[in-house]
């Protein structure tokens, strides 16, 4: 039997239906993403960030190629695989998709995120938090607060002091440290400028000419001025007496200027004055 001709409004009938795709179902990846209503898909748990976790993309992402039974569709709400740090699983509608357990790993041994790096603990000044080899977080509440380096908590009350190590008996207010007693080397002042200059700490009256080892400046005095300790300028007055500094305003700390001093000679009425080189000096 010979075939009919297709008409032409059939072949536009055909064209339409292939260039318009069939609606997708909604990506589904926890209770606050189900629809209104919808009681046949179960709640499956999100990431460390809840349902606020970003999803990374679907079937076509280089992660589900990695999986060939993906494509042909999966069991709903179930585990799938872990890739590192994104967790594949399928939603309710049957379909795979990635959650993210950003920045933990996930973890495919209890099929879920990890709340934390194993191994890793923490301390919020009153609370110790410990992560198992599972991923999971353990807080325990510390009595005499616990110690933020390590995480554990203090067995003792504890006190805070502070690292002397120029051994001047004034302490670095950045370098403190708990402890039940107090260490070697450490002491309870925090008020040191410099604690790698025995010579600089507070109330310090001595004048130098060089400066701290350590901050490399004149405070010595710790007050956070540096402090001239000669400031006139050269003038002669009655009687030829005085002394001062020949320049017109006193050098700088450490600087080098003609310390200038008047004099008279018993031979000659007339006044004189006599200068050498002087360093100034500060604190």
């Amino acid at each position: 039997m010979p075939r009919s001709k297709p008409t032409i409004l059939g072949l536009l009938l055909t064209l339409l239906a292939s260039a318009c795709p069939a609606d997708e179902a909604p990506k589904r990846d926890g209770l606050l993403d189900l629809a209104a209503g919808d009681s046949s898909v179960v709640a499956f748990p999100d990431g460390p960030g809840g349902d606020s976790a970003p999803d990374l993309a679907l079937a076509d992402s280089s992660v589900h190629d990695s999986i060939p039974s993906i494509e042909a569709g999966c069991t709903p709400n179930s585990f799938l695989t872990c890739v590192g740090t994104t967790m594949v699983r399928c939603d309710g509608a049957g379909k795979a998709i990635n959650i993210s357990c950003a920045p933990f790993l996930c973890n495919a041994t209890h099929k879920r995120c990890n709340e934390c790096a194993p191994g890793s603990d923490s301390c919020d000044g009153t609370q110790s938090v410990a992560c198992s080899a599972a991923g999971t977080k353990t807080a325990t509440s510390c009595l005499h607060g616990c110690n933020t380096a390590t995480g554990l908590c203090y067995s003792c009350p504890t006190t805070t002091y502070y690292a002397d190590s120029d051994k001047d008996s004034f302490g670095d207010a950045q370098s403190p440290l708990k402890s039940c007693t107090q260490p070697v080397g450490y002491v309870l002042d925090k008020t040191d400028c410099d604690d790698a200059d025995k010579d600089a700490f507070p109330g310090q009256t001595k004048w130098f000419k060089v400066p701290t080892l350590g901050n490399k400046d004149y405070d010595f005095n710790c007050d956070k001025v540096e402090t001239l300790q000669e400031t006139k300028i050269f003038s002669c007055g009655g009687g030829c007496q005085g002394e001062g500094w020949s320049s017109t305003k006193p050098p700088a700390c450490g600087a080098s200027e003609y310390w200038e001093v008047c004099f008279k000679d018993p031979y000659d009425p007339a006044c004189d004055s006599n200068g050498y080189p002087v360093t100034q000096a500060c604190h």
